[in-house]
């Protein structure tokens, strides 16, 4: 979808890395009616949101079965995203959920399994976000059969493979992300779970091993943190696995995940979210111009408008940060000056709203996935409120190839507005 000015909706971590998901859920233990940001409960299951009884951390993983006449589809949604990366483990979530779907089982090795899925014409995608990790599988339903099982020994049963590993953090390490979604990051973040990128820090990929994955796995991919949806023909009409060898091997998965641990998992120091207040302008260096306009949402998964905000975030990002995210990119080459002005005018009189993405299959399945895992009300009614910028109290970062001058410009175009300056070799990733 093209909008004025090319405007590209997403949330923070469009960033060119992750993705969104919410919306259905039977009532948890105990429940905040608002998201306190001075003491955000990070020792819950749903962060800030309910805490896991000791019979629920025992149960049956439970599944999540739509019909339809769509393609077949099986997800495993993990409540083990990066705000579970403990200080000095960043990037620990994304690196095991790599390291599970690129490697081997205890019984068959990685390109046994790869030669499988090619045989099967059937793929796994993985998806980490800041507060879950899925694990997709598609394909033709009357031969998925030995993919399902495959998918249950690599999430029960992982080798935890030296070697997918390291091709796990060389991918990672590969594509360094835009310095305007780090500050951005940094200016709504900063000390905060959600304040590095799913991939992790640089600095500290490297010092992670297979032992380090096994102890992540081990207190993260525990029975209550486990939640599993299907839907195409692998599903009956009456919302059962079907009578086909796909749905018994459906059936067995279910069974699979339910022998995990029933243990609850361990959460790292609860860290305050800060509070941010009033409108800051922060400029930095990049080779295309372009605007970011962030601001977290005072919205947590028990509020009704949580599900219209995650509607408005593309399906390919199973992004969990509660922030609203705009990037605007101004396209007249000509006069690349003027037209960054305009558009950060514009922003900043009327800040565009986050528009509504396309639904599909995968992304319905994985929205109620998501809220089961974050213990979401059941179904909200689109509440489009809930997806407006608020101008007084933005969040703008400024990219661009020639900051001085923009600084200069931005001086007597908005001479009451703050404007700081960050030299992208000193912003962290």
């Amino acid at each position: 979808m093209r909008l004025p000015h090319d405007i590209r909706v997403g949330p923070l971590v469009t960033l060119g890395l992750l993705s969104a998901l919410t919306t259905a859920c039977g009532p948890a233990a105990t429940r905040q009616s608002s998201w306190d940001r001075g003491s955000w409960d990070r020792g819950s299951r749903v962060q800030g949101t309910s805490t896991v009884p000791a019979q629920e951390a025992a149960a049956p993983v439970s599944l999540l079965a739509l019909p339809g006449a769509g393609p077949a589809i099986v997800q495993v949604c993990i409540a083990a995203g990066s705000a579970a990366d403990a200080p000095g483990s960043e990037g620990l979530a994304w690196l095991t959920a790599q390291t599970l779907a690129g490697g081997g089982t205890d019984d068959r090795s990685a390109s046994r399994i790869s030669l499988l899925l090619g045989h099967t014409d059937a793929d796994i995608t993985v998806h980490v976000g800041p507060e879950l990790s899925l694990f997709e599988l598609r394909g033709p339903a009357d031969a998925l059969a030995p993919a399902i099982d495959a998918l249950g020994e690599l999430l029960t049963r992982p080798a935890f493979s030296a070697s997918a590993l390291e091709a796990a953090r060389e991918l990672a390490l590969s594509g360094p992300t835009p310095i305007g979604d780090v500050l951005l990051r940094d200016l709504l973040y900063l000390g905060h779970p959600y304040g590095h990128a799913v991939e992790g820090r640089a600095g500290v990929l490297p010092l992670l091993d297979p032992d380090d994955v096994a102890r992540f796995w081990e207190g993260r991919y525990v029975r209550s943190a486990v939640y599993l949806g299907a839907t195409g023909p692998l599903v009956s009409e009456h919302g059962q696995p079907a009578d086909t060898p796909a749905g018994q091997a459906l059936a067995t998965l279910q069974e699979r995940l339910s022998e995990l641990p029933a243990r609850i998992p361990r959460d790292v120091t609860p860290r305050a979210v800060p509070t941010l207040s009033g409108r800051r302008l922060a400029v930095t260096t990049g080779p295309e111009s372009r605007i970011l306009l962030g601001q977290p949402t005072a919205l947590t998964p028990t509020d009704a408008g949580w599900a219209a905000v995650q509607a408005g975030l593309p399906p390919w990002q199973m992004t969990l940060q509660p922030a609203l995210v705009v990037q605007i990119i101004p396209s007249d080459p000509e006069q690349p000056l003027a037209a960054l002005l305009r558009a950060l005018h514009g922003a900043l009189a009327e800040p565009p709203p986050v528009v509504p993405a396309p639904d599909g299959p995968s992304w319905s399945l994985a929205r109620r996935l998501a809220t089961r895992a974050l213990g979401a009300p059941a179904e909200a009614p689109p509440d489009n409120s809930a997806q407006s910028l608020d101008s007084e109290n933005l969040q703008v970062v400024i990219v661009t190839p020639d900051p001085p001058t923009l600084a200069q410009a931005l001086e007597q175009e908005l001479p009451d507005e703050a404007v700081q300056r960050f030299d992208p070799e000193r912003t962290r990733r």
